[in-house]
Parts: structure tokens; C-alpha cells; sequence
């Protein structure tokens, strides 16, 4: 065995996404959110999740999914519900089907679960997790709402019961994010609250800037214009053809600027450029893949967690820059670069990597402790399988033992683990690989069996 060294519907302040090793990777979930004044105290909440079939042949599907909305704060369930989402076959619609969830809450802490499960058995087979705030718009100073990210914007609808209709419009969301050849002008909706009178009484008026920026933070394109004070608040919708933007990750700024500096307010949010022509042309493009990737959405929680996993093959610059990371999208990057720079020369290592991730939890876990993280664990992942196993597990003369041996490795080498507490915590105590802890005290364990 060859070692792997070097070798819908919702939002959040924090987006957390866990996807399980049986998750169908061929049918992808997205989710976004947008967060609207109520009333004085109360928030709006529109919440957007799509699925995109990625099949090569696709059959009509339907698609199972678990929602639940929790106030954390309070330990409790506020609603569940299962919904089916039909997936027609045949690369209709370009295998995408979205929806929209809207409702009110009261300021507070929230989570909201969505979970994809099997249509017989009722397996999950992925889900995501988001955890988010609800806090009044209301205010002496101006304040933005979050920036929708569309694919469309219709003025003028006369749509009125329509599930994207919208102060006279349809708003059609965009939860994917990913804009390119086929989606190439990025649309946005916003509102703006909380103007104050006395500005229109003096015929001040606001400037409103939108501009797209790098991952750099160089702004590429930009607008500015100005708006009249006369109401307390506005809606502000604009678009930009993001068409000759290379791939990659983008930002999307919106700050309203009032006359006094101080009374001012900026919104971002980012955005995917996936532009197949140009990914054509350029080969294997790093970003190309990236919105499709699980580290696209991932959560802080699990990203770290992915990481630590991760230190086993490592290197020492790699952990530095890392733990340098203060964004949860430049950790999401740095995992998403770090497993594709090495499938480049060992297609598949990441799938096994996890493979064994989850292998060593399954039979190396001791109480609360992760099986990924014990001394078997770690060896486990790094080395694979051992060729041969010697165990002793119950010896009345010494402690139960076990001889890992490796005949390729190395020229063959030999690793003991011994539950010096009885309770079947295995730990390392010496190795015959080179790099590996030795301590020749233990050298009757692996050459002469246990007579102490």
C-alpha cells in the first residue's frame, strides 16, 4: 500500500456545509439568502436554494429534502418540512431547478438545515447547515440590506402573485452565485433605509456606488450616481456584463454615501466566474471547478476540522500560511488548491485520503476522541493497510499489543501500538520507518513478542 506523504433555501453570517461520503456528487444543492427590513423590529427573510444536475445522462428525479429552522439561541425547532423537487431528465432546464422560501422573524439567532435524502431508504446522502442573525434595519443612521444576487430582473411586472414578484418586478435569484458564458450579466437588488428628511429639506443628495472587484480587491468595473433624499427608503436594482472576466472569485460592492461622512453604509458580496470558453482555451483551469467543489460552501467548523485532517501530509509552509488565513474564503481556497495540486499527479488521493479518514473513525475511535485522530489513525491514513497484522489482545503475562507491518514500505518496516490502560486506547510506541518515533526499550514487542 502506497503512503499519500507528498504525494432551498438559506443563509447565515456563516455558511456551514457537510456533505457525507455517500453524497451524490452528480446532483449539486446551492443556497443563498437576503435579509429585508419587516418592520421596525422584525426582519424579512427570502431564502433561495437551486439544484443542478450534473449527470451525463440524466433521467427525471425527484429529489428529497429535509428543512428545518432552529433558534439556537433557545435550543429550538421552530419548523421542519420535507419537500420533493422533480428533476426532469433529458438536460432539461441545464439540469437546474430552484425555488424561493420567505419568511418573517423576530430579531434573534437561527440555523437552518437542509438535508438531501434517499427517496427509499430516507439515507442522508448530503446537507448543509447555516447559521445566521436577524437584527432590526431600523435606525438613526442608513442601513443596507443584503445584496441579492439575481440572473434576472424584469421591470414593470404586473405579476403581482407571482412567488419573484417584487415592489413592481420579478426578482429572480441567483443561489449559485456563478455567473459566465451562459448567465454573462450579473443582476443585484438592494434597499436602503433609514434617509434622513432633513437631507432632502436642504437639497443634499446621496451618491450611490456599485462596483465588481478581484480577489485582489483592484476594482474593474464601477457606477456612481446620485440619488434625491425626498424618501426614507429606496430600492436600488443595476446589472453588470461580467462576460471578458477571467475565471475566479469576484466581489460585488454596494455603499451608499450621504452628504455628512458619517453617515454612510456598505454591503459586499461575492460571486463565481466560470467561463467555459475560456476554461477551453486555458486547459485545466485552477477556479474553473471550484464553485462545483465542496469547499465552495463549506463551513468554518469543517473546513478547520478538513485541515487538521489534513496536517498528517502537510507541509511545514503549508500549516503556516493557513493558520496566516484570518477569511473563511481563503480557507475554503486553500483546501480547494491544496487537493488539486496534488490530484494533478495522483488523480483520486483526496477520495482516498477521506476514505481513510473515515475508515480510522469507524475503527479507531476512543470515547470522544476521533478515530483520525489516534496513534492507529494517523497511521492508517498516512501508510494505508497494513500488509500483516500481529495482535495480541489478550495476554495475561503483558499488555495486549499489535505489530503493523509494512513489506513495502520502506524496505518493510514494523509499527507498535499498545493499550497500556486496558481499555483499548492503542498508542505508538516505537516504529522502524525512518521519520517515525523509535524507542528501542520496546524492541522485544516487535522483534521478540512480549515476555515482560
Amino acid at each position: 500500500m502506497k503512503p499519500l506523504m507528498k504525494l432551498l433555501v438559506i443563509v447565515v453570517t456563516a455558511m456551514a456545509f457537510c456533505q457525507t461520503g455517500l453524497a451524490d456528487k452528480q446532483i449539486r444543492m446551492y443556497l443563498d439568502y437576503a435579509r429585508f427590513r419587516y418592520d421596525d423590529t422584525q426582519t424579512y427573510l427570502e431564502i433561495y436554494y437551486s439544484l443542478y444536475d450534473q449527470r451525463i445522462n440524466p433521467v427525471s428525479t425527484n429529489v428529497l429534502l429535509d428543512f428545518t429552522l432552529e433558534n439556537t439561541a433557545k435550543d429550538t425547532t421552530l419548523a421542519s418540512d420535507r419537500i420533493s423537487v422533480a428533476l426532469a431528465g433529458n438536460g432539461s432546464q441545464n439540469g437546474v431547478r430552484g425555488s424561493l422560501i420567505k419568511t418573517v422573524l423576530p430579531p434573534g439567532e437561527y440555523r437552518i438545515k437542509m438535508v438531501r435524502v434517499d427517496e427509499l431508504s430516507s439515507v442522508k446522502m448530503d446537507s448543509m447547515e447555516y447559521n445566521f442573525t436577524a437584527t432590526p434595519f431600523k435606525g438613526e443612521r442608513i442601513k443596507v440590506s443584503d445584496l441579492e444576487l439575481c440572473s434576472n430582473i424584469r421591470t414593470g411586472s404586473t405579476q403581482k402573485g407571482g412567488l419573484f414578484y417584487k415592489n413592481t418586478m420579478e426578482v429572480y435569484p441567483n443561489p449559485t452565485r456563478i455567473y459566465g458564458m451562459d448567465n454573462p450579466q450579473l443582476f443585484y437588488y438592494v434597499e436602503v433605509y433609514n434617509i434622513q428628511q432633513k437631507l432632502a429639506a436642504s437639497d443634499e443628495m446621496l451618491e450611490i456606488h456599485a462596483a465588481i472587484k478581484d480577489n485582489k480587491g483592484t476594482t474593474l468595473q464601477q457606477k456612481k450616481y446620485r440619488k434625491s433624499c425626498e424618501f426614507e427608503s429606496l430600492v436600488e436594482i443595476g446589472r453588470f456584463n461580467i462576460s471578458k472576466l477571467k475565471n475566479g472569485l469576484y466581489s460585488l460592492m454596494f455603499a451608499v454615501v450621504a452628504p455628512d461622512s458619517e453617515y454612510s453604509s456598505i454591503n459586499i458580496s461575492n460571486f463565481y466566474v466560470l467561463n467555459q470558453k475560456e476554461t477551453a482555451v486555458a486547459g485545466a483551469d485552477l477556479m474553473a471547478a471550484f464553485p462545483q467543489s465542496e469547499y465552495f460552501s463549506m463551513s468554518e467548523d469543517l473546513v478547520d476540522e478538513r485541515f487538521e485532517q489534513i496536517r498528517y501530509i502537510a507541509s511545514k509552509t503549508e500549516v503556516q500560511v493557513y493558520q496566516s488565513l484570518s477569511s473563511l474564503e481563503d480557507k475554503r481556497l486553500f483546501l480547494y488548491k491544496f487537493w488539486h495540486n496534488r490530484e494533478m499527479d495522483t488523480p483520486g488521493l483526496q477520495e482516498e485520503y477521506f476514505r481513510r479518514v473515515e475508515y480510522a473513525n469507524e475503527n479507531f475511535r476512543f470515547a470522544n476522541r476521533a478515530g483520525w485522530k489516534s496513534d492507529r489513525g494517523r497511521i492508517y491514513i498516512v501508510y494505508g493497510e497494513p500488509d500483516e497484522y500481529l495482535r495480541k489482545p489478550y495476554n495475561p503475562d503483558a499488555k495486549p499489543y499489535e505489530v503493523w507491518i509494512y513489506h513495502q514500505l520502506d524496505g518493510g518496516c514494523k509499527f507498535l501500538f499498545v493499550d497500556e490502560s486496558g481499555f483499548k486506547d492503542y498508542q505508538l510506541k516505537s516504529s522502524t520507518l525512518r521519520g517515525e518515533f523509535y524507542d528501542p526499550s520496546w524492541d522485544q514487542y516487535l522483534y521478540e513478542g512480549i515476555d515482560n
